[in-house]
């Protein structure tokens, strides 16, 4: 495709958008940057920054799936590992209106989901 190609207004709108996607990954590079450095300043003052981005992970998710995921990490572990987690009765949840199967837990892996949420 040569320029003869493009017509005039065409030109214009394509170079608008480079410059705006350029500008915007060098305003994502400053941010990056900004992250790092708050990072840096956790990890200064004895935080673990592992676990930080772990719960700025956990907490990027919906709720509902969070507790379901957990819910479904805890039945694995306690199906290799048996009893794991002496977390009291199983029950069984499910999120109404989803095609989510069911999933089987305990109540103390409910409460560290929740927990998890806070």
């Amino acid at each position: 495709m040569t320029t003869e190609t493009l017509g005039g207004n065409a030109q214009g709108r394509l170079r608008s958008i480079v410059e705006r996607i350029e500008r915007l990954e060098e305003d994502k590079a400053a941010v990056m940057a900004d992250i790092k450095e708050v990072y840096a300043e956790a990890k200064g003052e004895g935080y673990d920054v592992k676990a930080l981005r772990e719960i700025v992970r956990i907490r990027k998710q919906d709720a509902a799936k969070r507790a379901e995921h957990q819910a479904i990490v805890d039945l694995y572990l306690h199906a290799i590992q048996g009893d794991l987690f002496d977390d009291g009765p199983r029950v069984t949840i499910s999120v109404p209106g989803s095609d989510v199967p069911p999933v089987e837990t305990t109540v103390g892996a409910m409460r560290r989901a929740a927990e998890a949420m806070d």
